[in-house]
């Protein structure tokens, strides 16, 4: 209420001094900047480290928000992760950032026929390749049987995704974020 008082003691003051309305908007304008800034600086350094920014085909969108995981946190197929691996072919001798989404979770049943046609519950998840893009064989995951509590069997849209196809389970305490497809 005093806040109040006083901004209409000023306004008083400001159109008795008879100051043009021109300095007056300047002066709102400033104000309302000013508690713009204040009140956008704590999302400013909130949102950039719940960002990320796919840079490969692997899936479909390309922009994700991240939350961190929470322990105990369960997923279920259709969930995006983002966890680390050590990446063959990424030319880092560390692990990298991956994000992929959840094909299969525990409690479902997945086959990997002799082909490399990969099925969740029926459904079909897509095939391993059994080459890279340079002629090199490929290591293929093979599994016929119900997903073990605690691992997540996670694919890439695009065809030449590297995903649990060629690695294997990813295990849940591995998953660093969820991940929510922004566009």
């Amino acid at each position: 209420m005093q806040r109040w008082r006083r901004f209409v003691r000023v306004s008083r003051v400001l159109l008795q001094a008879k100051i043009s309305r021109s300095s007056v908007k300047s002066r709102r304008r400033f104000c309302q900047a000013v508690v713009l800034g204040i009140l956008g600086l704590p999302v400013v350094l909130w949102l950039p480290p719940h960002l990320c920014v796919t840079t490969t085909d692997s899936l479909r969108s390309r922009v994700f928000f991240l939350l961190d995981r929470d322990p105990g946190e369960t997923f279920e197929r259709g969930n995006y992760v983002r966890f680390e691996r050590v990446h063959p072919w990424s030319g880092s001798s560390g692990p990298v950032s991956l994000l992929k989404e959840v094909g299969c979770g525990p409690g479902n049943r997945l086959r990997v026929d002799a082909v490399g046609d990969v099925y969740c519950d029926g459904d079909y998840l897509g095939r391993a390749l059994s080459e890279d893009s340079n002629g090199n064989r490929l290591t293929l995951f093979r599994f016929d049987g119900v997903i073990p509590e605690g691992k997540l069997f996670v694919v890439g849209h695009h065809p030449r995704s590297w995903d649990s196809r060629y690695f294997g389970f990813v295990d849940v305490e591995e998953v660093l974020n969820r991940a929510y497809p922004l566009f």
